[in-house]
């Protein structure tokens, strides 16, 4: 199987494993790991959540 961040082949039973969706992905490194589930929360994030030029997440809220 591959990593769906990097690329790698992985092999399962050694692969770290993250649930996102009820969907379950294998990394190859937690370096992976968190890059993906960094992009996938910036790109499921509400529209008024994110900087559509860049794919970025900001504060909506920014009052104390």
């Amino acid at each position: 199987m591959t990593d769906p961040s990097c690329g790698m082949r992985v092999d399962r039973s050694r692969a770290g494993v993250k649930e996102l969706g009820g969907q379950r992905f294998y990394f190859y490194s937690e370096h992976c790991a968190h890059a993906f589930m960094t992009e996938r929360r910036v790109l499921t994030a509400p529209a008024d959540a994110r900087d559509v030029t860049s794919g970025s997440t900001w504060p909506v809220n920014i009052s104390e």
